[in-house]
């Protein structure tokens, strides 16, 4: 899923005023802690650094979790549009479809994707 594809599908799900550079800050921020809470230290996976998107230059990257994971990127652009819209009963809803989706995703890498063990001495 790329910025613009986010974006765009909470805009029509959930209007709202905030800009495309405030929503492309939050993706920056999810995908920051993508990489540093599941992604890094896994084998096989390049975590990269930690991103900071820019709307103007980064509107159609991709962003780190890939199909079918990747509708983690909605729920947390829903959550965050629902908490600042002051909408309770509607972010309670979307955390908890976010929160299913971060440990489904973070599952899945944990699945097939093991920590490296490089320099560890019989697995300790």
């Amino acid at each position: 899923m790329t910025i613009t594809y986010a974006i765009e599908i909470a805009d029509e799900m959930r209007p709202n005023l905030y800009s495309k550079e405030e929503k492309t800050r939050w993706l920056s921020e999810l995908d920051g802690r993508i990489r540093n809470e599941i992604l890094l230290g896994r084998e096989g996976v390049d975590a990269g650094a930690p991103p900071d998107y820019h709307w103007q230059t980064d509107a159609n990257k991709a962003l780190l979790a890939e199909v079918p994971y990747d509708y983690l990127y909605t729920y947390w652009l829903f959550m965050r549009i629902d908490y600042l819209s002051g909408e309770t009963t509607r972010f309670n809803n979307s955390a908890v479809l976010f929160n299913t989706a971060w440990m489904n995703y973070a599952n899945f890498i944990n699945r097939t994707h093991p920590l490296r063990t490089a320099g560890r001495v019989g697995g300790v």
